[in-house]
């Protein structure tokens, strides 16, 4: 069979393999005897063959990057920043409280805000005056005008330390958590933790008269009242 006949031939038969919806009669599988002629024409290569195309070259995997050395004068320098970061932190001072209500007489609340506003004592009210926060706050800065004064409303300090009449002063010492109430009495300050003492007298002469009671708190006094601790 010439050479271009069986091409020709093989050419067809592919292409019947091939085609499946435009034949007329329903695709088949190729015959043992087709399958063999396709094999003769294009027979598999042998290992020589195989072993002889190039094989391609795996990239290579880069090797381990050097590591910086260590630093040990900087790795120091860090720790020390650390440490006297922590050294500027604000030391905890022992703590000074005014217990007041807007319906004192307005001379007494006049005479204390003038004191905390040169001590840096802040002022608490046990709660809003006539339910009204509006009528709260047109009321304090009445009284306080140009003055520089914390006023705070915190009814749970007054159930905290148990207050009950006004002026009332409660010295704190440093170490002195901020433990609430939280609804659970058995959850306050205990009498150990803080002094008290109420009447209608000055912020220093409350503080002296505390300080009676806790004299080694006076070593941690915050700065504005320092002057009154120092005094005998």
């Amino acid at each position: 069979m010439p050479a271009r006949t069986e091409h020709r031939r093989l050419t067809a038969l592919l292409l019947a393999l091939v085609v499946t919806h435009a034949a007329a009669e329903p695709p088949r599988w190729p015959t043992a005897e087709e399958i063999e002629l396709i094999r003769l024409h294009r027979p598999f290569p042998e290992m020589r063959e195989i072993e002889a195309q190039p094989v391609p070259q795996v990239p290579t995997l880069p090797q381990d990057l050097p590591r910086p050395a260590l630093d040990i004068e900087a790795l120091a320098r860090k720790g020390e920043a650390v440490r006297q970061s922590a050294q500027s932190r604000p030391t905890p001072t022992t703590t000074l409280r005014v217990f007041v209500s807007l319906s004192m007489p307005e001379a007494t609340l006049q005479h204390l805000m003038d004191q905390a506003a040169a001590s840096g004592v802040p002022l608490l009210l046990r709660g809003l005056h006539r339910n009204s926060m509006r009528l709260t706050a047109e009321r304090i800065q009445a009284l306080l005008g140009q003055r520089k004064t914390g006023v705070q409303i915190d009814p749970e300090a007054f159930e905290r330390f148990g207050i009950n009449h006004v002026p009332s002063f409660v010295l704190t010492p440093a170490s002195a958590g901020q433990t609430t109430c939280a609804n659970n009495a058995t959850q306050c300050k205990s009498p150990e933790d803080f002094v008290r003492v109420s009447g209608d007298v000055s912020i220093d002469y409350a503080l002296q008269h505390l300080l009676r009671a806790r004299p080694h708190w006076s070593g941690s006094l915050p700065p504005s009242l320092r002057h009154v601790g120092a005094k005998p």
